[in-house]
């Protein structure tokens, strides 16, 4: 769900590509290949690698998730709590052609949400994912530290008082320029 996994500045960009790129090579003619569906709202690089398509205002996005899984909800257990819900997309070709290869593949597909998105939405992807059985199989959830707790201008006080006492010869930073961003009582730059 708008969520462009491939793409050089997903944090796991490079292992995602190789999972999904290694499961589309067939070896034998009995063999199948994974589908990759995208829905977005502007055309991305997972975009241009998916067999289907979608593309949806970015606000758009959390009602078509809601009627996702309301679809699958009359198709797997677990999802109850959108049985009978009804949108804008609850007729949509897509909701049917994707809830139907979703339940037909449970547990061996993965169902992922942008980080732009609500609360709600990755709650309602994440509903999903554990009813079909993806989670702890395709789909796992790991803790992601909270960056508000670390107080990483201190740490870097401590680094530039470091060197500024001699305890550090050698910096490299790559991509920042300290001189513009670091706090002006520092005195990075001497």
């Amino acid at each position: 769900m708008n969520d462009d996994f491939m793409a050089s500045t997903h944090p796991n960009s490079v292992e995602y590509a190789k999972q999904v790129s290694g499961r589309r090579k067939v070896t034998d003619t009995d063999g199948e290949m994974n589908r990759v569906y995208a829905v977005e709202d502007t055309f991305s690089l997972t975009g241009s690698f998916a067999d289907h398509r979608l593309r949806l205002k970015a606000s758009e996005v959390e009602a078509f998730t809601y009627a996702l899984a309301a679809a699958l909800s009359s198709r797997i257990k677990g999802l109850g709590a959108f049985s009978g819900y009804s949108n804008q997309f609850s007729d949509h070709k897509w909701i049917t052609a994707l809830a139907d290869d979703l339940a037909a593949n449970a547990g061996s597909s993965a169902l992922t949400a942008g980080s732009q998105h609500k609360p709600e939405v990755h709650a309602a992807v994440a509903a999903i994912n554990q009813a079909l059985g993806n989670a702890g199989n395709t789909v796992n959830y790991l803790e992601v530290p909270h960056f508000e707790d670390q107080n990483n201008n201190q740490a870097f006080a401590d680094v530039v008082a470091d060197m500024k006492a001699g305890n550090i010869d050698t910096v490299v930073m790559v991509g920042v320029n300290p001189v513009q961003t670091a706090p002006a009582d520092l005195d990075f730059e001497n």
